[in-house]
């Protein structure tokens, strides 16, 4: 990704949000390859990551068969 920062106020809110999410995506490889510092750091910053929750509700079927 490339991201063009020129002292913008759009430019800067764009190139926070690609530093957080680039970093947090390489959090959430590494819990869920089970690494406890990764688990450990999702869980502290409130990441949406499996490894880092109890596991989620199962999924529920929409379709209904006649």
């Amino acid at each position: 990704m490339v991201i063009v920062a020129d002292g913008s106020d759009a430019a800067e809110r764009r190139l926070a949000r690609v530093l957080v999410n680039d970093c947090a995506s390489g959090v959430m490889r590494y819990a869920d390859a089970g690494y406890e510092l990764a688990i450990a750091a999702a869980k502290n910053t409130g990441s949406n990551c499996p490894s880092s929750s109890d596991p989620p509700a199962p999924l529920t079927s929409t379709h209904h068969k006649p």
